[in-house]
């Protein structure tokens, strides 16, 4: 495993994410910011006005907010299927 921790930055990619949701999830958005927050991992909230303001190309439901994590990221699958076999 020493490789892997050792190139995690070549295995994945930091890109950062956005969430949305509508009234009807609320409830969910709510619980995912509330165990995000209790990971001390940053995250920002955003209003109907500021997701419009923030994101004037794409198209949103009325009442639609937003979550942002900045950290959030991706892994890269063939990179990590490489390194999983130098470690076997």
């Amino acid at each position: 495993m020493a490789y892997v921790y050792h190139h995690l930055s070549l295995l994945s990619r930091q890109t950062g994410i956005l969430m949305t949701y509508g009234k009807n999830v609320q409830h969910l958005a709510e619980e995912i910011r509330d165990t995000v927050k209790e990971c001390n991992i940053p995250l920002i909230e955003l209003s109907e006005e500021e997701l419009v303001k923030r994101y004037p190309m794409m198209k949103f439901s009325p009442g639609h907010k937003g979550l942002i994590e900045e950290s959030a990221g991706l892994l890269l699958p063939p990179r990590c299927l490489n390194a999983l076999k130098v470690e076997i």
